[in-house]
C-alpha cells in the first residue's frame, strides 16, 4: 500500500508540473471525468463505433473476463477487442503479450506453458503509471484520470481466460479477435477452427498484424478477417484484406474514403486521448462517424465524439 501512495504522490506531482509548463487554457482544463460520467449515465444512442481495447482495459486488467464483462455492460461500447495466443500444448488463451508476471519480479512465457499450467494460475499485473497517453495529453484533468486508472491496476492479481470464456463474456457485442500467431500459422488456424466449432462467428472480425497469418486464415476459412496495418509501407496491401485496421498516425482522408467506398470495415487504433481523437476527426472530416475507434478509454472517447458531433452539427450551414 505504501508503494502505491508513493507512486500516487509522484504521479500527481508530475502531472501538476506538466500542467504548468503546458500553459493549459480553459478549454484544456475541462473536467473530462465529470462529463464522461454524465454522458455515459444518460446514454441512449449514438452514431459511433467504439471498440473497448482488450476489454475495458483502463478499469480492469486487460483481456480478463472482468474487463470484457465490464465493456459488455456499456451501451456505448459497440465492439470488444481481445487478444488470443497459443499455449505450449496448442490451446488458445487471451493475452496480448507472451510474457506474463508470476510476481512483480518474476516472469514466464505463455508459449512455454501448457494450458493446465496456466489456467486459473494467479498472476500479477504491472502497468506503466506515467504512460504515453499521459505524456501526450494536453488536458490536466485527463492526465490525472489516466494516472489514477493506471495506478489502480498495477499489482492486481488476475487469471488468464480461455478463448471461449472470453467470447462468451462479450455477450451480444461485436468482437475484434486479435490473433497472435506466435506458433505455426497453420496449426493456429486448425486449433482456432476446432475451438470455435459450433460457435456463430458472424459477430466476430478476426484480425492480426501478422499479415501473412491473417491472409492464410482469410483464404482457408469463411471468417471475416482484418489486416492490421502497422507501418506506412503496409498501406500498399489494403486491397488484399476484407477489412483493415490502421495505426492512428497513418490515416488520411483519401485512404479512408477509398476503403469505405469498397465497403470495408476500417478500425483506427489506439485512440486514448482527446488530443489524438481531435487529430483523427479533423483529418477524416465528414468520414469521422464511419470508422471503428479502438480505445482503452471508451467512456472518454465516446463522450468526446458526442461533443464533436454536436460541434460539427452547429457548424453545418
Amino acid at each position: 500500500m505504501r508503494k502505491k501512495q508513493i507512486l500516487l504522490i509522484a504521479t500527481t506531482f508530475f502531472i501538476a508540473t506538466a500542467g504548468t509548463t503546458l500553459k493549459i487554457n480553459k478549454k484544456n482544463s475541462e473536467d473530462i471525468s465529470k462529463k464522461a460520467t454524465e454522458y455515459t449515465t444518460n446514454f441512449t444512442n449514438d452514431d459511433f463505433n467504439i471498440a473497448a481495447h482488450r476489454g475495458f482495459s483502463s478499469l480492469e486488467v486487460e483481456n480478463t473476463t472482468a474487463a470484457i464483462e465490464l465493456a459488455a455492460e456499456k451501451d456505448y461500447v459497440d465492439y470488444i477487442e481481445i487478444d488470443a495466443r497459443m499455449t505450449n500444448d496448442g490451446k488458445i488463451v487471451l493475452s496480448h503479450n507472451d510474457q506474463i508476471n508470476i510476481s512483480p519480479l518474476s516472469k514466464t512465457s505463455i508459449s512455454n506453458l501448457n494450458y493446465k499450467q496456466i489456467k486459473n494460475k494467479k498472476l500479477n499485473y504491472q502497468t506503466v503509471i506515467l504512460d504515453e497517453s499521459i505524456l501526450k495529453s494536453s488536458n490536466i484533468n485527463e492526465k490525472e484520470l489516466i494516472g489514477k486508472r493506471n495506478l489502480s491496476l498495477t499489482n492486481r492479481t488476475y487469471t488468464i481466460a480461455g478463448l471461449l470464456e472470453g467470447i462468451n463474456s462479450c455477450q451480444d457485442k461485436k468482437i475484434l479477435l486479435d490473433l497472435k500467431f506466435n506458433k505455426d500459422v497453420e496449426e493456429f488456424t486448425e486449433e482456432l477452427k476446432t475451438e470455435l466449432q459450433g460457435i456463430d462467428t458472424t459477430n466476430i472480425i478476426f484480425q492480426s498484424s501478422n499479415l501473412l497469418g491473417i491472409l492464410y486464415l482469410q483464404e482457408h476459412t469463411d471468417y471475416n478477417c482484418l489486416g492490421i496495418l502497422d507501418k506506412k509501407e503496409d498501406l500498399q496491401y489494403t486491397s488484399l484484406f476484407k477489412n483493415v485496421g490502421i495505426r492512428k498516425n497513418l490515416i488520411n482522408h483519401e485512404t479512408i474514403a477509398k476503403l469505405l467506398d469498397e465497403e470495408k470495415n476500417v478500425a483506427i487504433w489506439t485512440i486514448n486521448t482527446t488530443d489524438e481523437l481531435h487529430e483523427v476527426t479533423t483529418e477524416l472530416d465528414d468520414l469521422y462517424k464511419d470508422i471503428i475507434y479502438i480505445t482503452d478509454y471508451p467512456d472518454i472517447i465516446a463522450t468526446k465524439l458526442s461533443e464533436t458531433e454536436l460541434q460539427k452539427t452547429k457548424n453545418t450551414p
